[in-house]
């Protein structure tokens, strides 16, 4: 090899490099010999490293120099990663160790009913719905005062069976904790094969207290209806800045119009079920000129046989008069409830208009195809044995704050919302004027029109619809008798997110759940033989179940249950829920409700305050009430204990693994 002086180019050589770039001028005979035996070292290094492979080789291992300054500089360099190979095995333990703490947890986390047996106050109902919903939100961990549930998302069904009148007095608890003087706040339930509920005991640990608001309201407008946030506000509140409300969007459903006692109209059932009794009309569709939106309004009196037609009075959309006629009745009247209906018997001395009479002129003034607003317009109708189709009602459109079935009078209503005093008469025995309570109708649904959807309403979320937010997946069904009690609960969720189903019995009910188990993940039913059976609940004709007092079924005053028949109810209501845990997959979560205590006594009691106040408000002496009607000091403290005891519930839950 020879390293040329000068920079410039040599012919003579067969490869030169500049001087930038290195000063070493190498031969192409020189260089491939000194190539070939640098090959031939490494290929001897190599062969001695396959017999030991802890010797580490490099090409400039007999250069002394090369590998003391090879040292220093990695000496200052980031340690790097040990090369040093491992076994195969340990590759994947150090992996599932390091990596998926969360997604291990996850997988390996089991599903777990914990019990917080040192709990020192009750479960609310606002409190159970929101782990249930969080249960179908499949939260980390669902927690309430007194239990906890773990890996709520390996969960396939969760099923919540409301079974109302069911009692705790109904379950055996253990005898170590009937004595105590303060008693625990979870129950323990005595596991026993001779008890009518045994297989509740046995799959269910405890008997968790449950109550319901000071209010009372509905336990299905307390479970199903969630408050909105402020921000689910805001989103509402654009998303219906566009709607705007048109009369047809008011009118109360077929479903709403039987609900509420309605006669239906036969272009909503044409059924030979439907057809006209004797002495009824309904209006028929034809062209006429003029308003198509009439409010109607009428004044009774009482007679033998009840409540009879005295005054009707109608106003079109423009809030002009278009029929007010004062009516005889055929019967005696036997009070004119004058407070109320405004009307005396000098007013009526020399009329003639008959209710025949009216029902002429209201067929001739409106038709099938028109609209009629009133409130609690229902009354009027059946009074006067009129059928029509196309409903407004007040009582219905602006909701009551306890929920269906409650309703606003029309006076709260117009103070509240026209801000208008109406039906001052009551105070100086004037009594009603129905032109004003008519107007006061109109102005309402002209003001809901004006203000949106939601303007009269409880503006809140359905729990179906709160958890379908957070899965979209999650599908529910809903089982029940009659879905009247729902009333607007359910506007905000449709199918197939929502499947509902109208049951005849207690039987029907439970297949009907598990028909939907493969296909629905959250379930809710009620199961009403129990309390159809008691005191508390009117039957609907449509039940097939099983009735100790057949007078019951066309509203005969239930007799008390004896306790063999409640000991029969209950092991017929133990066998259901048997069946209905036994076809759950497992990983399934069961809830059982009462939905509160015993209402029975608290509901005589505010009937007998009602009556009270409003004999003297029409003027009775107090002097000549009974003992049973006067309402004193001790009936009210009666009334304040029994509302407690009604508010109290019973909650049970039990995990399928």
């Amino acid at each position: 090899m020879t390293i040329p002086d000068s920079d410039q180019s040599s012919p003579n050589c067969p490869e030169v490099l500049s001087r930038n770039t290195a000063r070493l001028s190498i031969s192409m005979a020189d260089s491939q010999n000194d190539l070939k035996a640098v090959r031939e070292m490494l290929s001897e290094a190599q062969k001695d490293a396959k017999k030991d492979p802890g010797i580490s080789l490099s090409a400039f291992d007999d250069d002394t120099d090369s590998v003391a300054s090879h040292a220093s500089e990695t000496s200052t360099a980031t340690p790097q990663p040990s090369k040093r190979r491992r076994s195969s095995a340990h590759s994947i333990a150090l992996v599932q160790g390091k990596v998926h703490k969360r997604k291990n947890k996850w997988v390996t986390e089991q599903i777990e009913l914990r019990y917080h047996k040192e709990a020192k106050q009750g479960l609310s109902m606002n409190e159970l719905r929101f782990f249930v919903l969080n249960v179908l939100k499949a939260k980390t961990l669902c927690t309430t005062p007194l239990f906890d549930l773990a890996a709520p998302w390996k969960l396939k069904n969760v099923v919540f069976a409301f079974v109302p009148d069911l009692q705790e007095s109904d379950f055996q608890v253990r005898k170590d904790e009937t004595n105590v003087k303060n008693k625990p706040h979870l129950r323990a339930l005595e596991k026993s094969a001779s008890t009518p509920l045994s297989f509740l005991a046995e799959k269910c640990e405890y008997l968790v207290p449950t109550f319901m608001p000071e209010s009372m309201p509905s336990p299905i407008s307390v479970f199903l209806q969630l408050p909105l946030t402020k921000a689910g506000k805001k989103r509402r509140a654009a998303e219906l800045s566009q709607v705007k409300l048109v009369l047809y969007d008011l009118l109360l459903t077929k479903l709403e119009l039987e609900s509420n006692k309605y006669p239906i109209h036969s272009s909503l059932d044409s059924s030979s079920d439907n057809n006209l009794e004797e002495g009824w009309v309904e209006t028929a569709d034809f062209e006429h000129e003029g308003s198509h939106t009439f409010a109607l309004d009428c004044e009774f009196c009482q007679t033998s046989s009840g409540k009879a037609l005295t005054r009707i009075s109608i106003i079109n959309f423009q809030n002009e008069v278009v029929y007010d006629q004062l009516v005889k009745p055929e019967e005696e009247i036997t009070d004119y409830v004058t407070k109320y209906s405004g009307i005396t018997e000098e007013m009526l001395a020399n009329e003639t208009t008959t209710l025949e009479d009216v029902q002429k002129k209201v067929l001739s003034l409106v038709s099938s195809s028109d609209i009629l607003i009133g409130h609690s317009l229902n009354s009027d109708l059946n009074v006067m044995k009129l059928r029509h189709p196309n409903i407004i009602d007040t009582a219905l459109l602006f909701e009551h704050h306890r929920g269906y079935p409650y309703k606003h009078a029309l006076k709260y209503l117009a103070e509240t919302h026209l801000a208008r005093t109406i039906q001052n008469g009551e105070k100086d025995g004037t009594g009603h004027s129905s032109i004003e309570d008519l107007r006061a109708c109109l102005d309402l649904v002209k003001l809901k029109l004006i203000e949106g959807p939601d303007f009269g309403r409880i503006v809140g979320l359905s729990l179906f619809r709160s958890a379908f937010d957070a899965n979209a997946k999650l599908e529910s069904s809903l089982v029940d008798y009659l879905m009247k009690e729902y009333g607007s609960l359910l506007n905000d969720v449709k199918e197939p997110t929502l499947t509902t189903s109208v049951v005849t019995n207690d039987d029907e009910a439970v297949n009907k759940v598990i028909e939907q188990l493969a296909s629905k993940t959250f379930h809710l039913l009620w199961l009403r033989e129990i309390q159809y059976n008691c005191e508390r609940k009117t039957v609907p004709p449509s039940y097939t179940g099983r009735l100790l007092d057949e007078d019951s079924r066309t509203g005969g005053k239930k007799p008390p249950v004896s306790q063999d028949d409640k000991t029969q109810l209950l092991r017929d209501l133990d066998q259901r829920l048997e069946r209905l845990y036994n076809a759950l997959p497992a990983g399934s979560l069961l809830i059982i409700n009462t939905g509160g205590g015993d209402p029975t006594k608290m509901n005589y009691l505010n009937y007998v305050k009602r009556l009270f106040q409003r004999q003297i408000k029409a003027g009775k002496d107090i002097a000549d009430f009974s003992a049973e009607e006067l309402w004193d000091f001790d009936k009210a403290t009666q009334l304040l204990e029994a509302t407690e005891s009604a508010r109290q519930g019973v909650t049970l839950l039990a995990v399928k693994l």
